[in-house]
């Protein structure tokens, strides 16, 4: 069973928020940083769900559905609007791929404002490398007896 679940759009934001919060702790990058929910930013746009982190700043997160290795983003067009990244330093995209391995790669949001990724291989080109993170499928849970 894959790392990023949730039958919702704010259920995956949710999932992948915390495996953030995680794998920055376990790899030492930053144990303080934390899930922020409903936070309004400097040009009045509130995020459901988004990651404070004290070493890297505020990352928004970008749960993305579909295993395909090359399946597009949603937000990719000329002249979009991209209040949404205001005070945010990171990009966080993830994505389960089609052997339910959680995929998380880290994008400066400077570099997302500038050139929007319009795929996740994209998305892989401009990550920022030592921030990404594998998450290897859980067990299935088998039913109690």
């Amino acid at each position: 069973m894959p790392r990023l679940v949730g039958n919702s759009v704010p259920d995956r934001k949710s999932c992948l928020a915390n495996l953030v919060v995680e794998h920055l702790a376990a790899k030492n990058l930053d144990g303080l940083a934390t899930v922020l929910v409903n936070r309004t930013n400097s040009r009045g746009h509130t995020d459901q769900v988004l990651v404070n982190s004290p070493r890297f700043g505020l990352i928004h997160v970008m749960a993305l559905s579909g295993t395909d290795p090359n399946g597009s983003i949603p937000f990719h067009r000329e002249g979009a609007n991209h209040d949404w990244l205001a005070d945010k330093a990171y990009v966080a995209f993830g994505w389960n791929d089609r052997d339910d391995r959680t995929l998380i790669h880290f994008v400066e949001a400077e570099t997302v404002r500038a050139t929007p990724p319009g795929n996740k291989e994209s998305v892989r080109q401009i990550a920022t490398g030592h921030l990404t993170a594998t998450f290897w499928p859980q067990p299935d849970q088998a039913a109690p007896e």
